[in-house]
C-alpha cells in the first residue's frame, strides 16, 4: 500500500495520539480492515527517525476515548469508520531533534501494511492564547488595546511609573516652594513650603558640614557650609 500523505505534530510535544488507516489486503475495492486489536496475531508496529533505528512499540489495549496510554491501540468505528484506528505514540516518537518520524504497522492476518510519515514542526504562534491560556491573551489585549500600553498590572512594576511622575511633580513643587528657617526648633531646621502656602513639603535639621555643632544661630550661618539631616 501506498504511505499515506504526511501528518504534522508539534516538536517535543508530548501524549501525541494519531490515526491510521489501515487497508484490508483482500478487498479488490481498496476496503478497510476492521476487527484489529492491540494483540491481533503478527501485528507489529515500528517507528524510526531520520538518522536512528527503528524502534519497535509495543502495542497495548486502549479505548477509543481513554487517556494517552504509549503503544496504546484501537479501532475507532467498525462500522461508521472501517479500517480506522488510533495509536498513541511515545513521546520519544515526537521529541525535538528531528524533523519527522515514520510510524509503520503490518503482520496481520489480511493487512495491508500501514505506513505513516509524521512531519514534525515548530509550535505555531497563537494569538489567541498564551501558553494554551485565553485569559492571559485577552489580558494582554486590555493592555495595548486602541491606546497603546495602559493599566497597572502590566508590566508588573508599571504603578511604578506613575509613581517616577507624581515624584518629579513633588521635586517641582520643592524647587519651586517658599524656603525658611524654623529658630524655634534645636537644631535650627530648613522648612520648605508649597509657595505662597504654609504647606511643608520639606523640613530638615540643620547642621554644620563637620557635624561640630548644630546650627542654632544667625552667626553659624554667615560664611559657613552647613548639612542637612533628617530629624
Amino acid at each position: 500500500m501506498e504511505a499515506s500523505m504526511p501528518k504534522l505534530a508539534i516538536k517535543g510535544l508530548t501524549d501525541v495520539s494519531i490515526l491510521l488507516f489501515i487497508q484490508d489486503s483482500s478487498s479488490t475495492t481498496g476496503a478497510g480492515l476492521t476487527g484489529l486489536v492491540y494483540n491481533s496475531a503478527g501485528l507489529t508496529c515500528y517507528y524510526a527517525r531520520p538518522g536512528a533505528t527503528a524502534v519497535a512499540l509495543a502495542l497495548a489495549t486502549q479505548t477509543v476515548a481513554g487517556a494517552h496510554s504509549d503503544g496504546g491501540f484501537v479501532e475507532i468505528d467498525a462500522t461508521n469508520l472501517p479500517g480506522y484506528y488510533r495509536l498513541d505514540l511515545p513521546d520519544a516518537a515526537v521529541a525535538d531533534g528531528a524533523n519527522s518520524v515514520a510510524v509503520g504497522l503490518h503482520g496481520a492476518t489480511n493487512m495491508a501494511p500501514c505506513n505513516s510519515e509524521i512531519q514534525l514542526v515548530e509550535a505555531p504562534a497563537d494569538v489567541r492564547k498564551i501558553s494554551e491560556d485565553s485569559v492571559a491573551a485577552d489580558n494582554l489585549e486590555a493592555q495595548y488595546d486602541t491606546t497603546g500600553l495602559s493599566g497597572g498590572t502590566f508590566p508588573a512594576n508599571q504603578n511604578q511609573v506613575g509613581n517616577i511622575a507624581s515624584t518629579a511633580s513633588d521635586m517641582s513643587k520643592v524647587i519651586l516652594g517658599d524656603v525658611k528657617i524654623d529658630t524655634t526648633k534645636t537644631p535650627w531646621e530648613l522648612v520648605v513650603t508649597v509657595k505662597g502656602t504654609s504647606t511643608e513639603l520639606l523640613r530638615k535639621q540643620l547642621f554644620q558640614t563637620d557635624q561640630s555643632s548644630d546650627i542654632t544661630a544667625s552667626s553659624q550661618l554667615v560664611g559657613k557650609t552647613v548639612d542637612t539631616a533628617t530629624e
